[in-house]
């Protein structure tokens, strides 16, 4: 598995893993529960995780972090002898919103951020920790992501049309290996099953423009690729301020350089429990698995399960 199919993979991984991007404001409907707001998701791999909440008061700056870690056990994706080690994920975002109104009986929300994340393999096991026979702390990287979005609710639908520019970076010489420019989409509906419990069926896509490292050896749109798929979410409240979160999904993605016949399917499973401190802090133990299948017989397809613990703090003013 190549540095740049690890890091993606990782980045998706923390994505999914709770759903720890902030996002718009959601409504309760029963208004005698008043639930804390959990988290709020981008509409990314998996489709946001979410209660319907209160609809929270006028903000105009959304600031967010996050710290996750987590086990894998196979951080290399190999197919075959995967190795485990321990991961360190930590995200800041800050995002402008610029416009929240109304249209055709909906609400629509706009943003304009800028995220940045730090992935460190290895720090908790020690500096002699190898992956496939690679130095863990090699494998450590930055992700730099300006992004754009706009939301549309009415009701139980929501509607997500989005735009990023992200560029990944090896920690230890800042040089940059990837980078790609991807316009997004998504779709969602809300079915609520009881007064504590929701399903969520979401529908996702995006496609990626890609440019990566390869020293002249492949063409520069080798990754670019259309990715699409589909999930369902199940949230329940468990107590007060106790939430069980299940997900499951698939992803396919085909890639769309003409030298390339390459199609993934990658299936997926997220499980967590969430605990919220406060308005502001968040609480959560998550498990996720992950397999892919992929076309390409020099593309290697690969199981992982990851197990974590995590801390999400939010700001809004």
């Amino acid at each position: 598995m190549t540095y740049l199919a690890n890091a993606q993979n990782q980045i998706d991984q923390v994505d999914s893993t709770g759903r720890n991007f902030p996002d718009s404001p959601f409504t309760q409907k029963n208004k005698d529960s008043q639930i804390p707001v959990l988290y709020e998701g981008e509409l990314e791999d998996i489709g946001p995780q979410y209660l319907l909440l209160e609809k929270a008061k006028r903000d105009w700056f959304k600031l967010f972090a996050d710290l996750q870690v987590y086990s894998s056990n196979n951080a290399g994706l190999f197919e075959n002898n995967p190795e485990s080690t321990d991961i360190i994920a930590a995200t800041a975002q800050i995002a402008i919103i610029p416009y929240v109104g109304k249209y055709n009986g909906g609400d629509v929300t706009t943003r304009v951020g800028y995220r940045e994340q730090h992935f460190f393999y290895g720090a908790i096991s020690g500096s002699d920790q190898t992956v496939n026979g690679t130095p863990a702390k090699n494998l450590d990287f930055n992700n730099r992501q300006p992004f754009a979005d706009v939301t549309y609710e009415r009701g139980p639908l929501t509607l997500k049309l989005g735009i990023h520019y992200s560029e990944l970076l090896n920690r230890e010489t800042s040089d940059q290996f990837y980078s790609e420019i991807a316009p997004a989409w998504s779709a969602s509906y809300d079915i609520e099953v009881s007064p504590k419990a929701l399903v969520t069926l979401s529908y996702f896509g995006s496609y990626r423009s890609t440019k990566s490292e390869s020293f002249g050896l492949l063409p520069k749109d080798w990754n670019d690729q259309i990715k699409q798929g589909l999930s369902a979410t199940y949230s329940r409240l468990l107590k007060e301020k106790w939430i069980l979160q299940t997900s499951l999904g698939v992803t396919h993605s085909e890639f769309e350089s003409p030298d390339r016949d390459r199609e993934d399917l990658l299936r997926f499973f997220n499980l967590s429990i969430v605990h919220i401190v406060s308005d502001e802090i968040t609480l959560r133990i998550y498990t996720s698995y992950e397999a892919r299948n992929s076309s390409e017989p020099t593309t290697e397809d690969y199981n992982n399960w990851n197990l974590g613990t995590a801390v999400s703090l939010n700001w809004g003013f």
